[in-house]
């Protein structure tokens, strides 16, 4: 055994009797019963010999604590915890069988279900078009759309582009000077979907900007028409 329940109270108690010398002395004989798993010898000297003891010392302990049982000398209390002990044992080597027995079997199944998995993945990857190294969608995932898969490429996110209203246009006006009208601006790129171009407007301030500078070019123009 590697070890054993030791009741401090009740060894106490019962050794309460003996001298420092015998309470070591039984307790060492305490321990070979339990490190031999085995009752006791019937031989004091070889006893006394291990414990660091006197044979007249272990035999007077052998006579108030053992019983005799032939040619050895038996402990109620020690053998009540080797049974304890053996049957713990062998409960707990019989589970980790079963638990080994069990996933022999195992391996094989999973196996074949990763397989299955694999081939599964790869036939809808090909069905559907996509290349084998793109993710598959999990159930409960929202579809991914192309501008979000091109965003997540390139590592960020272009900024979202909000339209402005017609109050800060004409404030945005009044800050740079021009005479531009905020409501024919916004207007203007309302109806083209906010598109300047073929290309999706991203900053309105910097189009404010571009339609001051064509109005500066265009004003000498129109004086010498005027004229």
């Amino acid at each position: 055994m590697y070890y054993y329940a030791h009741h401090i109270g009740d060894f106490q108690r019962d050794t309460a009797m003996l001298t420092d010398h015998q309470c070591m002395t039984y307790l060492r004989l305490l321990w070979i019963y339990y490190d031999t798993e085995q009752p006791l010898p019937n031989n004091t000297r070889r006893l006394a010999f291990k414990a660091g003891s006197d044979s007249e010392t272990v035999g007077l302990l052998l006579e108030h604590f053992f019983e005799q049982d032939g040619d050895v000398w038996r402990h109620a209390r020690c053998d009540a915890e080797i049974a304890e002990y053996k049957r713990r044992s062998e409960n707990s080597k019989r589970a980790a069988q079963s638990r080994w027995k069990n996933a022999d079997g195992m391996p094989s199944q999973c196996g074949g279900n990763a397989g299955a998995s694999k081939s599964d993945a790869g036939a809808m990857r090909s069905h559907n078009g996509r290349n084998a190294s793109e993710p598959i969608l999990d159930a409960n995932q929202e579809p991914i759309t192309d501008n979000q898969d091109k965003e997540s490429k390139r590592g960020k996110t272009a900024p979202r582009f909000v339209p402005p209203t017609v109050e800060q246009v004409s404030e945005y006006c009044k800050q740079r000077g021009n005479s531009i009208d905020a409501q024919r601006f916004v207007d203007f790129y309302a109806s083209k979907g906010w598109f300047v171009g073929k290309n999706k407007m991203k900053d309105w301030k910097a189009s404010v900007r571009t339609w001051e500078s064509k109005q500066t070019d265009q004003q000498p123009t129109r004086k010498r028409k005027m004229l």
